[in-house]
């Protein structure tokens, strides 16, 4: 438990902003120390009642971002080793402009206005440390059904076998209740015992005051369990970035 007297004092909510933060009490730190590449951070300040203390801010320093491989098989896969975020969702839910907003890049993942343009998997190398998965959207109805159920089995095999899979980023568009396939998509996932959350994208095109109601809406739909995420993105203002890294980089982290 973190003693916050003394810095109360300054004037600042510390709880409030703790809350935004990873706090690390070393007895030592200079303002040239060294942290983690990956991640960001502000400064340090002195505590009078205890050791110095390092605000580190939990948002990935994007140091390197490259599309490796557009696979149109698992023989295709990279072999690299590093653990794997999978993005899902319907076709034109913004899959790809995350993937963008994330990484701090106009054109990593390419965006279309075609819903189903993307059939193959991508896979983004993020610092040399993660990939990014962008997986075909489902839902789109501009193909024949032979191959709707071949994509299906390909996103379908990926999930179920892909054994560096870490988390299931499940993207539902933030201004209309889930779809049918939103819910038997997400029924199928939380089968899987792969750690999952829901984004709720396009949150710009909300007015602040009702995106609670429209995300509560979402866990009801999907009647989301009380331990899966459920957060707000818009990659237009970076809404919601943040609090996505942290949630990804705990579940990299394991339990503490």
């Amino acid at each position: 438990m973190l003693n916050f007297q003394g810095l109360e004092s300054c004037g600042h909510n510390w709880r409030q902003i703790f809350d935004a933060y990873i706090v690390i009490q070393e007895p030592f730190c200079r303002e040239t120390d060294t942290l983690p590449a990956a991640l960001s951070w502000t400064s340090c300040y002195n505590n009078r009642y205890g050791p110095r203390i390092i605000l580190q801010r939990i948002t990935m320093k994007i140091t390197s971002a490259t599309c490796v491989i557009s696979a149109v098989g698992p023989n295709q896969y990279p072999d690299a080793g590093y653990p794997e975020i999978a993005m899902v969702g319907r076709s034109n839910v913004g899959k790809s402009s995350l993937i963008n907003s994330l990484c701090s890049r106009r054109a990593l993942a390419k965006t279309s206005s075609t819903p189903g343009k993307t059939q193959t998997i991508n896979f983004f190398a993020i610092n040399e440390q993660i990939y990014l998965v962008d997986l075909p959207g489902y839902g789109y109805a501009a193909t024949s059904k032979g191959k709707h159920r071949e994509w299906g089995e390909f996103i379908t095999g990926y999930l179920r076998n892909r054994d560096k899979l870490a988390l299931i980023i499940h993207l539902i568009d933030l201004r209309h209740e889930p779809l049918r396939n939103d819910r038997n998509a997400s029924e199928w996932l939380m089968k899987l015992n792969i750690p999952c959350m829901v984004v709720g994208t396009k949150a710009d095109k909300i007015s602040r005051s009702r995106r609670p109601a429209h995300i509560a809406a979402i866990r009801r739909g999907l009647m989301l369990p009380a331990d899966v995420p459920a957060l707000v993105y818009s990659s237009l203002t970076g809404e919601g970035r943040e609090e996505l890294w942290q949630y990804v980089r705990s579940i990299l982290s394991g339990p503490e």
